[in-house]
């Protein structure tokens, strides 16, 4: 008898653990899914292109995430930044339309980047931009390479 009551209390123990175990995975996997992945939550995206001076990926990002959640700067707000290491792409992906479309609004961004102003092209993705015209100082110091980067004043 004591040897099919031991078996039945093993038997509750795991059977407890591994409803417990399934509740837990329950309760977080799904939202660190959605945290990982990041389009849930920040499901209105901006492409940003500019002279990228050579740098770190987690110092461009983190310069950049920190001038659009500023809505002081960059009219913006919550966000989160992903940058395509092989093309020099950044995505910017925000919360609400609204903020996105107050950042469009805005017009001219530029970000300092290791003593350099970057200039920025914003736009929706899918969208084409239209090239300004390059100032002719610019063409003759550089070309379209450095016409972006700026000493600070």
């Amino acid at each position: 008898m004591k040897r099919n009551e031991t078996k039945r209390r093993k038997t509750k123990v795991i059977f407890y653990l591994d409803l417990s175990a399934q509740r837990l995975r329950e309760t977080f996997l799904p939202q660190s899914r959605a945290r990982r992945s990041g389009m849930e939550e920040f499901p209105y995206p901006l492409t940003v292109e500019g002279p990228w001076p050579s740098t770190s990926t987690k110092t461009l990002s983190s310069k950049l995430q920190i001038y659009f959640q500023s809505r002081k700067k960059s009219q913006g707000g919550d966000c989160k930044v992903k940058v395509s290491e092989e093309s020099g792409v950044v995505k910017v992906l925000f919360k609400s339309e609204e903020i996105r479309d107050q950042v469009l609004a805005k017009g001219d961004h530029c970000v300092t980047i290791e003593s350099n102003v970057v200039k920025l092209t914003v736009f929706k993705p899918g969208e084409t931009v239209k090239k300004k015209e390059e100032p002719k100082a610019a063409a003759r110091t550089g070309g379209e390479a450095t016409a972006g980067l700026q000493q600070p004043g």
